[in-house]
């Protein structure tokens, strides 16, 4: 539209200048029309959800809109942490952080117990994290601390029969470690991954750490060593103790197989384990045979509790957990 007009006025014409016209609706009502060169329009990226005015930037419009991301991963917001999206009343888009995990920043004042006694949770502070790191906060929760009464505690007492612990001994001269073998994955000869289960470190070879394992599946079983041999005790099955390697260094970290080492834990001794006694040097060693059932008790005994909680917007339940130490009942 030209901002000059020229009107006829008794055969002269005259110049106007005009800023905008404004014209009746079909429908009712008028709008304004503006000189082209004098309508601000821009370019906008957006990359979360919302509802974006022009005039909020200064913009009549928008000549041009890119969308990245939005929808990419759902219920991700463009900070990386989890949230729930909703709409308002008047139609705006909030969008709300939720924390993804708990922690107990705190231990409760007691956390040493004798078997069967009540589990006091009295002092323990657990505060929760959304999953860029920061502590999640709300209009409830404006610290991040969670209170006890929203905390879900379902163990109510330390209990011998539930307690973990990595050395074992009967006090009659057998000393022995228990292994547990998790999912962990190296790369095989043609570079696909494949999912094996290794126990805690118990050596080293070239440098690295070495450790127990077998592609069998998770268990636990006790080990020692006696007069050069290695014996187990409490696989659930007859279980493999194949070693490997942990590089951490390498571009993906990585559990490599080396051989000679393929023993099994049959009864009495561990079979072919002359290579284990080289580099499995993290294994307790035992002063009398271990055979028979002996009665092997924990020592530093420990039990796992857990503490959940319902997070807000979707109830979805987060869990982390602290430990205790638990000894035998006194007799009275």
């Amino acid at each position: 539209m030209s901002k000059n007009i020229t009107i006829q006025e008794g055969g002269v014409g005259k110049q106007l200048t005009v800023d905008k016209l404004k014209t009746n609706l079909v429908g009712g009502g008028t709008c304004l029309w503006l000189p082209e060169d004098e309508v601000a329009l821009g370019r906008k990226t957006i990359t979360e959800n919302g509802t974006f005015l022009a005039a909020d930037d200064g913009l009549y419009g928008y000549a041009r809109v890119t969308v990245r991301g939005v929808g990419k991963a759902a219920g991700v917001d463009r900070d990386g942490d989890e949230a729930s999206a909703k709409t308002t009343s008047d139609g705006r888009l909030v969008v709300q952080k939720l924390p993804s995990r708990i922690v107990v920043e705190t231990l409760p004042m007691l956390t040493a117990y004798s078997d069967g006694e009540p589990i006091n949770y009295r002092g323990m502070v657990v505060k929760a994290y959304l999953r860029s790191g920061r502590v999640w906060t709300d209009t409830t929760h404006p610290d991040g601390v969670i209170p006890l009464s929203e905390l879900i505690l379902p163990v109510t007492q330390a209990e011998m029969s539930n307690v973990h612990s990595d050395i074992w001994r009967d006090g009659a001269g057998i000393n022995a470690r228990m292994l547990t073998y998790t999912p962990r994955w190296y790369l095989d000869w043609k570079g696909d991954e494949v999912v094996v289960y290794c126990s805690e470190v118990v050596g080293t070879r070239n440098d690295l750490p070495a450790m127990l394992g077998d592609k069998s599946g998770p268990t636990q079983f006790l080990i020692t060593r006696y007069n050069g041999d290695i014996y187990c005790m409490g696989s659930t099955a007859k279980r493999y103790l194949n070693g490997y390697t942990y590089d951490a260094s390498a571009e993906k970290s990585n559990y490599s197989l080396f051989s000679g080492t393929n023993a099994n834990t049959g009864t009495g001794p561990v079979v072919c384990n002359g290579n284990l006694l080289h580099f499995a040097t993290g294994i307790p060693v035992s002063t009398v045979k271990p055979e028979g059932t002996p009665n092997l008790r924990p020592v530093n005994a420990f039990q796992t509790v857990p503490v959940q909680w319902e997070r807000p917007e979707d109830d979805k339940m987060l869990e982390t957990e602290f430990e205790i130490t638990v000894v035998e009942a006194p007799e009275s």
